[in-house]
């Protein structure tokens, strides 16, 4: 080959060596017009940064968030409060099994493992002694036999009295606690402190899980505390019960929604569940407390805002080296793309928060299939929530009128109330034989499922 063409060839491969790293390592054709996307962004008065989505700070006296993570600390070496929801509500629920066979099983299994505690700790030549005397090592399995209903039975009412009793050792440790709960969820506003150098996206995560658990938490209290006999604690759980969603109204993430959305609804079941151990005034005083019971509520603009925010952080931070801090350990957040790849996605930003519909997956770029396509699925879980607040409204309701008339209503006409499932359609509602039973559900399609209320004697399918 020719010298000239040699250097034709080289100088070619060099200026496309550069104009690669030009375009895809330095992002140029792209980069100014992103940063410029940003400022239009920001002289519009929209968020470019989470510090801007939060709201200002508020009073110490009004702010219950530092005195849940208080709490929360206290309650972390709990295995009550990390593994709440154990206890299950029954008419009959009592602190002691009242079923003999198991009683006796429950303290044979006891006195066995007394006395193999014992035999463990012996020395060898004692027990040669003892098996001189013909005292025999103590047996592995029960004396009782048992049938498998009983051992099931066994086994569940096991599993209760530990739950009990450490719930017990609990409120002994800390014999303020319902005090406390109530201190701090009667505040009108909850904070939590962010930590630093964490995304957008993975911020408060901890908090998010501490409020569900704090849920179960008082559910377990209160039945705890029905079957001790101590009614009007159980009362003051349950009414707590339903402050626990609001606890994250202050935040705007996408994760605090949802998180928020699957709480309302474990708050309804639960109190549904706990239905037939309640009075008349209990369940008054149930629906007047979940008047103050809202769903989400920001809107979708502002979730999308929002989104978009979580978006920019990434993108800012991958241009600080801080990638893979935020998720990306790809080829588009450590390479120039990420500002062509940044355009195209604010443009789709923009196109939703001006009220267009959201394309499919499959039509959006890279990073909003990423960010963008999951909105709807967020905004349909919102609506579900709402409606699964309509249906504990309506179920109250219907469950006072059984009591006063003996019959569930044969429909839901004469109930003023909001009637929509979350498709805007009316709530399907099902009175069963001798209007001594009834269920109100509604489909929700993005789950593939049916939330269910059932009241009073209800056919097994329609209990959960």
């Amino acid at each position: 080959m020719k010298t000239r063409t040699k250097l034709i060839l080289w100088i070619g491969l060099t200026l496309l060596i550069q104009g690669v790293f030009v375009v895809v390592i330095v992002g140029l054709p792209w980069r100014g017009a992103y940063h410029q996307t940003i400022a239009d962004i920001a002289a519009r008065g929209e968020p470019v940064f989470a510090s801007q989505l939060r709201p200002s700070d508020v009073p110490v006296e009004d702010n219950g968030g530092p005195l849940l993570e208080s709490l929360w600390r206290d309650l972390s070496h709990s295995n009550n409060f990390r593994n709440a929801g154990k206890l299950s509500p029954s008419p009959d629920l009592t602190l002691v099994e009242s079923q003999e066979e198991i009683v006796l099983a429950f303290a044979e299994q006891k006195q066995r493992a007394l006395r193999a505690t014992e035999w463990a700790a012996l020395s060898p030549e004692e027990r040669s002694a003892r098996k001189l005397k013909k005292i025999k090592p103590p047996a592995s399995v029960p004396a009782v036999k048992l049938s498998a209903t009983a051992e099931a039975k066994l086994k569940c009412a096991t599993e209760l009295r530990q739950h009990v009793d450490s719930l017990s050792q609990v409120l002994a440790d800390h014999p303020d606690l319902l005090e406390r709960w109530e201190s701090a969820l009667s505040k009108p506003v909850f904070r939590f402190q962010w930590e630093a150098g964490v995304p957008l996206y993975a911020r408060l995560v901890p908090q998010f899980g501490a409020c569900r658990q704090s849920l179960l938490f008082l559910s377990d209290l209160s039945l705890y505390y029905q079957a001790s006999g101590e009614v009007a604690k159980a009362q003051r759980c349950r009414l707590l019960m339903l402050r626990c969603p609001s606890v994250l109204d202050a935040e705007f993430s996408s994760y605090a929604s949802t998180t928020r959305s699957n709480i309302t609804g474990s708050c309804c079941a639960k109190i549904n569940a706990s239905l037939p151990l309640l009075s008349d005034a209990e369940i008054v005083a149930l629906q007047a407390a979940a008047v103050n019971l809202k769903p989400w509520p920001q809107s979708r603009k502002q979730l999308l805002l929002t989104l978009r925010v979580d978006l920019l952080e990434s993108l800012q931070a991958s241009e600080q080296g801080l990638a893979d801090e935020y998720g990306g350990r790809n080829v588009l957040f450590n390479t120039g793309l990420r500002y062509q790849q940044g355009l195209l996605c604010l443009q789709e930003f923009q196109s939703a928060i001006n009220g267009e519909p959201i394309p499919d997956s499959s039509q959006l770029c890279f990073l909003g299939r990423n960010y963008l396509s999951y909105t709807d699925s967020i905004t349909a879980k919102w609506k579900v929530e709402a409606a699964r607040i309509r249906q504990l409204h309506l179920g109250l309701e219907v469950e006072l009128i059984k009591r006063r008339t003996g019959r569930y209503p044969s429909d839901l006409s004469s109930i003023d109330l909001p009637k929509e499932d979350s498709e805007g359609h009316p709530m399907h509602y099902q009175v069963f034989p001798d209007g001594l039973g009834a269920c109100l559900d509604f489909t929700d399609k993005k789950a593939g499922q049916s939330p269910h209320f059932p009241l009073g004697q209800v056919p097994k399918e329609h209990q959960k």
